[in-house]
């Protein structure tokens, strides 16, 4: 689906967050998620147009916006497109368990099951997981506290299991 950039400045700014609007006929794009970048001359309205295609993340899936405009405004997107998808590059230099526990994050494998699907220890796994967080290849959703019951705890679990 191809999306028209009109010269007003203001849809322009509009095809750069991450949102659909259908009654504004425009694409947001949030330039801090853009993945890969292609520019093609494409037949656009019967006329040659540079459309500019973005693949980006919306609500965690993967997407791909095609944007067309006239020449002036296709060359301002493309190159703050370039410069964000050169910013967002993937070219890290990581191990293959790393690797296999990336491609078992974005597979849907659970974080807690990493340990078991990949075949590594959980002090391993967190290791990982934290070279990855200051590689920003992963974010922090939420964090677990490890425990243990202490002599009360044990104490209140026993007194409990009495009373049934």
């Amino acid at each position: 689906m191809l999306k028209e950039i009109h010269e007003q400045s203001r849809a322009l700014r509009q095809c750069l967050r991450s949102r659909v609007n259908e009654i504004a006929g425009t694409v947001d794009v949030e330039r801090s998620d853009i993945g890969d970048l292609t520019i093609e001359e494409k037949q656009v309205s019967g006329e040659e147009r540079t459309v500019i295609q973005v693949e980006h993340s919306e609500a965690d899936i993967s997407v791909e916006t095609h944007l067309a405009g006239e020449e002036f405004q296709a060359t301002v997107l493309r190159t703050m497109l370039e410069d964000s998808a050169e910013q967002n590059q993937a070219d890290l230099d990581l191990s293959s368990t790393e690797k296999r526990v990336v491609m078992a994050l974005h597979s849907g494998v659970s974080p807690f099951d990493i340990p078991n699907f990949v075949g590594i220890d959980v002090e391993k796994t967190e290791a990982i997981f934290n070279r990855l967080i200051e590689l920003g290849v992963i974010s922090v959703v939420r964090e677990r506290t490890e425990v243990a019951l202490t002599t009360k705890g044990r104490r209140v679990a026993g007194d409990r299991m009495g009373e049934q």
